[in-house]
């Protein structure tokens, strides 16, 4: 009964709108029928009338419906344009993260967790052989009867070359001068050659020791010294022993050293890359709820194309008009 549908209408029939009578309407009770009535001249020009008035009332409720759906999805793009960027922000977001942390794969952080385990039960095992090659090198030192210091320096001094040289030539004098002397007197030109050898070699060890150690070695540590060139007993099978277990119990202890370097770097890395795994995860939940916020808004944007009766009801012709 509005104007826009009278005036549709009453052109079709070739009519003024104020010749166009205002129809009959009457809705049935409980029911979604309604009925109209049209008047005219003649049944045939009033059953063209209640046709035209049919067909305008349809065409007009299509119109609504477009201008509706054209509304609900202007809002709808609106909103589904904003949940884009969002997720394209978050994704973004996410990607530069993954790049700039250094994390590149989900399980990283749990990787490198048991990476500091295993080193740490590494440590413990090599810790253990130290502490067991510590105690063979202390009971070997006591069997020679030198201390630890001692065995620590014969170990320094057994391993360099120049004084080994001057200690071989020390010791080779020292058994030439005993069987010279046991012949002649110390005046004896032989005597006095291996003399002056021997007081060489002497300065040389001194030399060389303080150079090693940072002070003279006395007669006492020589004397130590020459187990290791004493071929006779088992002085010389202990001495070696002796320096087998320090450069173990050395290496132990370095490898110890080491894996504590290990493990504090890598402790130091999972707890930054554990801070940085917090906010990987965080950022990724903000994707997830971007993605689920976009994909909402497209199903709602489907869902209202294809509710385009919701707002205005379809309608359709029960019966075609007739007199009554």
């Amino acid at each position: 009964m509005s104007d826009a549908v009278s005036t549709k209408a009453a052109t079709s029939t070739h009519t003024t709108t104020e010749e166009f009578e205002t129809p009959r309407v009457k809705l049935i009770d409980n029911t979604t029928i309604m009925t109209v009535q049209v008047q005219g001249d003649g049944s045939e020009r009033s059953q063209q009338k209640a046709l035209a008035l049919y067909q305008a009332l349809v065409r007009r409720l299509s119109l609504l419906r477009i201008e509706e759906v054209a509304r609900r999805d202007e809002g709808i793009e609106d909103t589904l344009q904003s949940a884009k960027n969002k997720l394209v922000i978050a994704q973004q977001q996410l990607s530069n993260y993954k790049v700039n942390s250094g994390l590149s794969f989900p399980g990283q952080v749990d990787n490198l967790s048991v990476n500091v385990e295993q080193l740490r039960r590494q440590r413990t095992e090599v810790l253990v052989q130290a502490q067991q090659s510590t105690r063979r090198l202390q009971q070997l030192a006591v069997n020679l009867g030198i201390s630890s210091q001692q065995a620590a320096d014969a170990f320094l001094l057994q391993a360099d070359q120049q004084f080994q040289q001057n200690l071989k030539s020390y010791s080779e004098t020292t058994a030439n001068l005993a069987v010279l002397r046991s012949k002649w007197g110390l005046n004896h030109p032989d005597v006095v050659r291996e003399l002056a050898k021997q007081d060489a070699s002497g300065i040389g060890l001194r030399d060389r020791s303080t150079t090693l150690l940072g002070r003279e070695m006395g007669q006492q540590a020589l004397a130590t010294l020459n187990l290791s060139t004493d071929d006779q007993g088992g002085g010389r099978a202990s001495f070696r022993d002796l320096i087998a277990v320090q450069a173990e119990q050395r290496g132990l202890s370095e490898a110890v050293r080491t894996l504590d370097q290990q493990i504090g770097s890598l402790d130091s890395r999972l707890s930054n890359l554990s801070q940085k795994q917090s906010k990987l995860e965080s950022l990724g939940r903000e994707m997830q709820t971007a993605e689920a916020i976009f994909a909402s808004t497209i199903a709602k944007l489907d869902l209202g194309k294809s509710e385009i009766f919701s707002a205005y009801p379809l309608a359709q012709l029960v019966a075609e008009p007739r007199d009554l």
